[in-house]
């Protein structure tokens, strides 16, 4: 009679001791998908004025910020901040750069409040002359240096800018001298 007792004993045994060794360790189950690339560690680049970002396939170097620009073709209704700026395609297909898409905040990171670009004070800075900085393609290898004008109120002190490649970009992040 002993004997099945202790033949269940012994089952119980060696199913319950393994289990109840692994059992701290939750079990975790991956899904590969082998069509997904794969995607950057870090999805934000960081810089300063003259500092080299990166964002998708473009590159940018912030060349200057000038808050209080003199008036335009029109004058502004707080102040004008020209942004000037090179932006070359680092990737092997022509890129469309969307100013739409660049922010200009007065927050750092960010944060505050975002400024977009005004379209006519950007088409008509000196600096745009003969070149297209509101929708222009780049092609690969190719770069542009403008200006892109923003219409900020006058108690604005622009703190970052953050420059898109395109809308599903992360955004490289640039860091303006406060003042």
């Amino acid at each position: 009679m002993l004997a099945p007792v202790l033949v269940v004993a012994a089952v119980a045994l060696a199913v319950v001791a393994p289990r109840a060794l692994t059992a701290d360790k939750p079990k975790v189950h991956e899904t590969v998908n082998p069509f997904v690339e794969a995607r950057p560690a870090a999805p934000y680049t960081f810089g300063g004025i003259g500092r080299e970002v990166v964002d998708q396939n473009l590159s940018f170097v912030v060349k200057s910020v000038d808050c209080g620009a003199a008036p335009l073709a029109r004058p502004a209704q707080g102040k004008f901040c020209v942004v000037t700026l090179t932006i070359r395609n680092v990737s092997r297909n022509a890129v469309t750069f969307d100013s739409k898409t660049q922010v200009l905040s007065d927050g750092t990171g960010g944060t505050g409040r975002r400024f977009q670009v005004d379209p006519t004070a950007t088409a008509a800075h000196p600096a745009n002359t003969g070149i297209d900085m509101l929708n222009p393609v780049v092609n690969p290898g190719n770069e542009l240096t403008g200006a892109l004008v923003y219409d900020v109120p006058q108690d604005a002190k622009p703190l970052s800018l953050t420059l898109h490649a395109g809308t599903g970009g992360f955004g490289a992040i640039i860091a303006l001298p406060a003042g």
